[in-house]
């Protein structure tokens, strides 16, 4: 199964009015993340049964775009999401990840050090 990919500037066009997932495991948030991202760890994601997906991701209209440090974890989590029933047309991963979005100069917040 082909994931569909977006890349930095799709997602910062897109920011303020996207769900915004980010996938990865509770510690690397220390490191920042992308403003309005909802966090919801693969660990987690990885158990769901269909009925455990959170209504907003099944639901929603609107684009869902999910990322981790460099995008390999937001893949299997879109995987995961598109094997309990949601519609892969509005799933979308970040190239990259965190990482590519910040080498992008985008900002982050919660850091507890400036990753720029």
């Amino acid at each position: 199964m082909r994931v569909q990919e977006i890349n930095v500037n799709t997602l910062a066009d897109n920011q303020e009015k996207a769900l915004i997932i980010d996938v990865r495991e509770n510690e690397e948030l220390l490191n920042g993340y992308i403003k309005n991202a909802v966090h919801i760890p693969l660990s987690k994601i990885r158990e769901f049964k269909k009925d455990d997906i959170p209504s907003a991701v099944r639901t929603t209209t609107e684009p869902v775009y999910l990322y981790c440090e460099r995008g390999r974890r937001s893949q299997e989590a879109i995987s995961l999401f598109i094997g309990r029933g949601v519609n892969s047309k509005k799933l979308f991963n970040l190239t990259g990840g965190i990482l590519a979005w910040v080498e992008a100069g985008q900002p982050i917040v919660g850091a507890e050090q400036d990753l720029e």
